[in-house]
């Protein structure tokens, strides 16, 4: 499962929404969320319209790993 918003204040962060986008996007620069629409586009129906597009160049998509926390 992906964490997102991970910091010294939340050192586990958030855990993943699996009906959103799991693109981290960032609100300050430092903490990042994971994104606010819903999946349903690009490899394996995980992104959103928006980052399905940019997923295959890899600009401006991060990825948070995904582990077994």
């Amino acid at each position: 499962m992906r964490h997102y918003g991970r910091w010294a204040g939340r050192p586990k962060g958030v855990p993943e929404d699996t009906t959103r986008c799991i693109v981290s996007v960032g609100w300050s620069h430092y903490i990042f969320n994971q994104c606010s629409r819903k999946r349903g586009h690009g490899k394996d129906g995980l992104f959103c319209a928006q980052h399905a597009k940019k997923y295959p160049t890899g600009k401006g998509i991060f990825l948070p790993e995904d582990n077994d926390e």
